[in-house]
């Protein structure tokens, strides 16, 4: 039986660290020039699929036509979180849809530094960390493109559901279980769809944290 040398295995290591640090470039090389149009249009007057939708009931969210009765033929089946954010900061200053894009486009950020930290706190390598962040970024870029920097919902729910894995992931107390818990429902308080995160969360820790799973619901 022959043995592999030393030699073989540190240019085999060598070539991964290349290979990796390759991709990392290409990843970050496509997300800075896919994010060029949604930065671009972040300024611009033009409106997106639904944002006057969002900018409608924004401009309603403090009064009692955020949710008309059911014979009125506008209908909103949207929680109001979102709408008491950007409400208030047209308020501020006049209008919901930039003060809305800028939220989402932070919010966007915050996704991806939540899935970089989820990534380390399984235990990957920080590089491994940097290829997941940077692959979220880029893939939405490239293929989804419009929900970057639009004043809808959808970052923010997503930004606080990951926030919460990022919690659970972590966790040894209930304490803590519960502020991810408190996080992923704020979500589901901004936009009522981001359900599979939290779900997933749920059976990852009656899998890995049977102990507070079970404490969390007695």
């Amino acid at each position: 039986m022959r043995l592999e040398s030393p030699q073989r295995f540190q240019n085999w290591d060598r070539l991964y660290s290349h290979g990796v640090t390759a991709l990392l470039g290409v990843l970050a090389l496509l997300a800075c020039i896919a994010l060029i149009t949604p930065m671009v249009r972040l300024w611009l007057w033009t409106e997106g699929l639904n944002e006057s939708w969002n900018a409608l009931h924004a401009l309603h969210a403090f009064s009692t036509a955020l949710y008309p009765p059911g014979d009125e033929p506008r209908v909103n089946n949207y929680p109001p979180l979102w709408f008491y954010l950007t409400g208030a900061l047209a308020r501020i200053f006049g209008d919901p849809v930039f003060p809305g894009r800028i939220v989402s486009l932070l919010a966007f950020a915050a996704i991806a530094t939540a899935i970089f930290a989820i990534v380390y706190r399984l235990g990957s390598t920080v590089i491994s960390d940097a290829v997941a962040g940077l692959s979220f970024v880029a893939f939405m870029a490239v293929a989804f493109r419009w929900w970057i920097g639009a004043a809808e919902p959808q970052m923010l729910a997503l930004a606080f559901v990951t926030s919460g894995a990022v919690i659970l992931v972590g966790a040894r107390t209930r304490t803590m279980v519960a502020l991810a818990a408190l996080l992923m429902i704020i979500g589901g308080l901004t936009k009522h769809i981001v359900v599979a995160l939290p779900l997933a969360s749920a059976v990852w820790l009656a899998m890995h944290r049977r102990p507070l799973f079970i404490h969390g619901f007695w």
